[in-house]
């Protein structure tokens, strides 16, 4: 049975009043308002590192001097999302663009991103899918006329003044058939700070890339959506970050983020923000500082 709205029965002038207090009140205890959702923007500090919302998936900003670069663009789901995100932030092109690995959850809405905002350069790892999202991804790279780069291990890109480097995979890996483990890992340095970005990179990469040498983090993107099958606790000693941001849907089917996962963070005194509870979760550094917003 459908329900007739009643009419308020409040003059228009005693309602902008009550509105107006309300938005006082708001803005006094820092206060969201329905319909007044504001939107998360780096601010002016030297670098920062946008974790989009995107349900069970990974799409992240990043932002240095006025340069963006996409890391990821979550499910086929996930484009309205990030287009809003790049139109709220006044992006039009990218400087760089990230397919960290094929897999749906990463690369879902590529496509449709690239050919709304085009990268200059465009990077994705070595490894052939036979998706047709996959498939869909590559033609709009080509026709965003990007540089694309078949990236690994040793990789640096300048973004501002954010340094990335890629420290894995490695060229010499045996990657078996696990396609997690062909995710570019990305550090992110500059403003005094770190960032560790690792796509789903599970334990063998992580060995591999203990063995290889690792510095200390202040942010965490945890691998795998929180997964037990990444963050060993060797890997998240040797990193010792300071905030740990993971990626995930609400009430998701695999359990993400393990319980095993949130212990070995916590024993490292890591600070854990989740999209699925906090939304998008914004890092923004200046100084050696970080300033950490979230959406919920």
């Amino acid at each position: 049975m459908s329900r007739r709205r009643r009419k308020s029965r409040a003059p228009a002038a005693l309602g902008g009043v009550i509105l107006a207090a309300l938005a006082l009140l708001a803005g006094y205890f820092g206060l969201e308002l329905p319909g007044t959702q504001q939107t998360l923007p780096p601010q002016d500090g030297e670098m920062s590192l946008v974790v989009l919302d995107v349900g069970q998936g990974d799409s992240l900003l990043l932002h240095s001097e006025g340069q963006w670069a996409l890391v990821d663009a979550g499910t086929a789901d996930s484009a309205d999302a990030i287009l809003q995100a790049l139109d709220e932030y006044g992006v039009e092109s990218l400087a760089l663009a990230v397919a960290t690995h094929p897999h749906a959850d990463h690369i879902g809405s590529m496509a449709e991103v690239l050919d709304a905002c085009p990268p200059a350069v465009f990077w994705m790892p070595d490894a052939d899918h036979t998706s047709q999202t996959y498939e869909n991804m590559l033609d709009a790279v080509e026709r965003s006329g990007a540089d694309a780069v078949l990236a690994g291990a040793g990789d640096t890109f300048t973004l501002g003044s954010m340094h990335i480097t890629v420290l894995s995979p490695p060229e010499s890996a045996d990657l078996g058939d696990e396609l997690n483990n062909v995710s570019l890992v990305l550090l992110c340095e500059g403003a005094g700070v770190r960032f560790l970005l690792t796509g789903d990179a599970e334990a063998p990469m992580e060995e591999i890339m203990l063995q290889n040498g690792l510095p200390q983090v202040d942010v965490l993107k945890v691998g795998h959506h929180g997964s037990v099958t990444s963050s060993s606790k060797a890997f998240i000693e040797a990193l010792s970050p300071a905030y740990a941001a993971i990626s995930c849907g609400v009430g998701n089917s695999y359990g993400h983020p393990d319980p095993e996962t949130l212990e070995t963070l916590e024993s490292v005194g890591a600070q854990v923000l989740r999209t699925d509870t906090q939304g998008t979760l914004v890092f923004n550094a200046s100084g050696g500082q970080i300033d950490v917003q979230t959406e919920r």
